[in-house]
């Protein structure tokens, strides 16, 4: 199984594979992460759950000009290929702008612009992307999931007003955390390793 997209794939990949660690707390296991692609694999199981940070699905390619966003182009598609399961996501990072806006230019077709309307932008991408999906994927070996952006999350006030911020904490609970009846809670490090601590 394999998550492909920004911090919400990586908060699902870290929470499953805790909620799997959970249940067989004895398994062996390991994990690494190699350009990108972090795997927990449990070996007494033959399962692997990956993770593979693209929060755009298309490239963005380091050129001489810059950075540029290719809504064209997919050549991480060969990372997914042959999972049975892969869940996509795509959508934060399309707004960000500014000192937050990860390209320089977009390119698309024989067209090269500094910018593009992002939701134009959005639709290119899925479309190379759902093409490539359904050129590539054979839907009896494998299953795919797509997370875009619920409609609540661009209605202005849809949550309402947030009074105060907090980080997740063991004692609360948060993404890539999971308890156990047994009495465990586990935990993901920065770099991706398990601990696991007594309730």
């Amino acid at each position: 199984m394999m998550f492909v997209g920004d911090s919400l794939s990586l908060n699902q990949w870290q929470s499953l594979s805790c909620m799997l660690h959970v249940l067989v707390p004895h398994a062996k296991y390991t994990t690494k992460t190699v350009q990108g692609l972090s795997t927990f694999t449990f070996h007494d199981y033959d399962v692997s759950l990956k993770f593979y940070r693209n929060a755009f699905l298309v490239d963005i390619k380091n050129e001489e000009r810059g950075r540029v966003l290719m809504l064209d182009s997919l050549s991480s598609s060969q990372i997914w290929e042959g999972m049975d399961y892969v869940i996509f996501d795509s959508w934060h990072w399309w707004l960000h702008s500014g000192r937050k806006q990860p390209w320089d230019w977009v390119v698309y077709g024989n067209t090269t612009v500094k910018d593009l309307d992002r939701m134009v932008a959005y639709e290119k991408a899925l479309n190379t992307w759902a093409k490539w999906i359904d050129s590539n994927i054979d839907p009896t070996k494998t299953q795919v999931f797509f997370q875009g952006v619920s409609r609540s999350r661009l209605v202005h006030g849809a949550y309402g007003t947030i009074k105060k911020s907090r980080k997740p904490s063991p004692s609360r609970g948060g993404a890539g955390e999971s308890s156990g009846s047994n009495g465990q809670r586990c935990l993901f490090t920065e770099d991706h390793r398990i601990i696991t601590v007594e309730n």
